[in-house]
């Protein structure tokens, strides 16, 4: 007779992984049913084990996105309308007085229409993103369905705050200066004091060179005007040059945009990461999103696409494909950060903060208010925006190192196919990071300017005006 054996303690069972219905039962709840339009919510009760594609379901969010584009013309119009209702200031000391009453009137008009076109999108799109990633994320902790929703009202009340902020500054400016840079200068204050302060300054600066940068007026309207190469950007990547369908499960094959010729320049098919030339609901849907201001459908896509990219990385060929996925997820950060953080949010802090200082050249003893909240505003903001297009890119980078990790320790003494093609493809990433991290760098070098140009307007300079490298301006 044999001894017995001893018993093996058994192993702890590993919990599962909830299902993607599950997830969306624990972070939503019974909300659920508010978000979900009735086509979305068959296909959720008909598919509870395998997470909806986003390919499914974007095309009719892509249509309702479409909408947002009318924050635009609707920035021309309340530019005019404050332009009409914008008094001279009783004191020559004093830049023109805007309007605050119609200024307020547009921002809860604007976060209104923001709020609404963003529901519409998420009753097709947060199913499908909550079954993948779970729930949201902030400053890296999980957070509560009505926590997150407190924070995206909050990122979109600032965005609004910023395009407002920006054409009621430009409408002050140029209602003040003499010169007709705006409606050909009817209505102009003509105070040519406030030019002057800001022709010493700038001739008194290391750029005095730039004869052109010092008129006040010219500048103030460069500067709202390249807010608009946003709509510009956002038709180009989004209109189709042909029709098309924004069905449910329409267009699954992609489709060819106003830009896509740009792809053939930016990539080669050497490259490893085809040139895809054109352009899915899904990203049409992200684009308008980004530039329409509609935080609700952006704030948590990246935990969205780092879930996609497990998955495609589960799939054959996915190495070379993550990479595509990754390096389309770059672009658009890249684009959105140029376009919006530094020629709108830095570009619209310089110059607040400038004028901000002429005012307390012209009025020491008494502070321009406004003009104090919208800085706030503004930095506030950039500082966000800042924050998350970092942990965007950081995050995207470490996922790049762990694929290439894998596939380099898979061709050691094997051969791994399309490997030279991934190396590229890891090459041309490196270089659209290195562009990230040099405009990263001018976005802190400006900010940092323009937090110590407003330290001195508030604190160290008597007249407010203060320069680099040769100081308070007398």
């Amino acid at each position: 007779q044999q001894p017995q054996q001893p018993q093996q303690p058994q192993q702890p069972q590993q919990p599962q992984p909830p299902t993607p219905y599950e997830r969306v039962d624990q972070w939503l709840g019974s909300r659920k049913d508010f978000f979900m339009e009735e086509r979305v919510k068959d296909k959720y009760e008909n598919h509870r084990e395998v997470p909806m594609n986003m390919v499914v379901v974007a095309g009719p969010a892509a249509r309702w996105a479409f909408w947002s584009i009318l924050i635009w013309p609707s920035a021309l119009l309340f530019a005019l309308l404050l332009w009409s209702h914008t008094p001279c200031s009783s004191d020559k000391n004093h830049f023109a007085n805007g309007s605050l009453t119609i200024t307020l009137l547009f921002l809860a008009l604007l976060f209104t229409f923001s709020c609404v076109i963003s529901y519409k999108c998420m009753r097709y799109t947060l199913i499908p993103e909550v079954q993948l990633r779970g729930g949201a994320v902030i400053l890296g902790k999980e957070v509560s369905f009505e926590v997150w929703l407190v924070w995206v009202t909050v990122n979109t009340l600032l965005q609004n705050c910023d395009l407002a902020f920006s054409t009621l500054l430009m409408v002050r400016v140029l209602k003040s200066v003499s010169t007709p840079w705006f409606l050909f200068g009817a209505g102009n204050c003509g105070q040519t004091h406030i030019e002057e302060i800001w022709k010493l300054t700038w001739d008194s600066s290391l750029f005095a060179s730039a004869h052109f940068m010092n008129d006040l007026g010219f500048l103030s309207t460069i500067c709202w005007l390249l807010i608009f190469l946003q709509p510009l950007y956002t038709l180009g990547k989004t209109w189709p040059v042909k029709e098309v369908s924004y069905e449910m499960e329409s267009e699954q094959f992609g489709y060819k945009v106003l830009l896509s010729f740009l792809d053939c320049f930016l990539i080669s098919p050497e490259d490893g990461i085809a040139p895809e030339s054109k352009e899915w609901h899904a990203d049409v849907y992200l684009t308008l999103a980004t530039y329409g201001r509609l935080a609700p459908l952006t704030d948590q896509n990246n935990g969205y696409m780092r879930a996609r990219y497990a998955v495609e990385e589960r799939k054959a060929n996915a190495p070379v494909r993550c990479l595509q996925l990754i390096f389309k997820r770059m672009r658009h950060i890249l684009s959105s950060f140029v376009l919006i953080d530094l020629f709108e949010n830095v570009v619209k802090l310089e110059l607040q903060i400038s004028v901000f200082a002429i005012s307390c050249y012209l009025m020491p003893e008494k502070k321009d208010h406004m003009m104090v909240l919208t800085v706030l505003v503004s930095l506030l903001s950039a500082a966000q925006r800042f924050y998350a297009k970092v942990m965007q890119v950081y995050s995207l980078w470490r996922f790049k190192r762990s694929l290439q990790e894998q596939v380099e320790a898979k061709h050691n003494g094997h051969d791994v196919p399309n490997y030279d093609h991934f190396m590229n493809s890891v090459r041309r990433l490196g270089e659209t990071l290195f562009f990230f991290i040099v405009a990263a760098l001018v976005f802190g070098i400006l900010v940092s300017h323009s937090c110590v140009k407003l330290w001195a307007a508030l604190f160290h300079c008597k007249k407010g005006m203060w320069n680099f490298g040769t100081g308070c301006v007398a």
